[in-house]
């Protein structure tokens, strides 16, 4: 095989996969993966009363969140409010729709072009995001 006919292998992008272990362990929720959806979703479960087992394959949390240096964007936050900054719905729909699907991004649409599901997903971080924030640095 020559180089030209060698196939490409991308670099691995995430953790090597955990020894397979047996856990016995009644809980009431199982997070799987410590990143930055994984990590919060333990933390208000718990809270809320629930015994909580978190799984992670990497010797530490963080997952992709952690790659990118933790650093994330909540719309609407309380320090823009605060400074009298308007992060309008509308605008961050605009922006997020056209900067994640610019291919399907349709101005004129409803759902600016976007499936019904993403579209509500996306009004969902727009309304949750920065109350769940809130609440983390609240509760330190």
């Amino acid at each position: 095989m020559t180089t030209a006919q060698t196939p490409h292998t991308a670099p691995r992008q995430s953790a090597l996969p955990a020894p397979l272990t047996t856990i016995d362990h009644t809980t009431d929720i199982v997070v799987v993966g410590g990143g930055g959806g994984g990590l919060p979703a333990a933390l208000f479960s718990r809270w809320n009363g629930n015994d909580v087992i978190l799984l992670e394959k990497a010797d530490e949390l963080g997952g992709t969140a952690r790659k990118a240096a933790f650093w994330y964007w909540v719309p609407n936050n309380e320090p823009l409010r605060r400074a009298g900054l308007v992060d309008s719905e509308e605008d961050y729909l605009r922006y997020v729709a056209r900067l994640s699907r610019p291919t399907l991004y349709d101005a004129q649409s409803p759902t600016l072009g976007l499936p019904e599901d993403e579209y509500a997903a996306l009004r969902a971080i727009y309304e949750s995001a920065s109350p769940a924030a809130e609440l983390l640095a609240a509760r330190g």
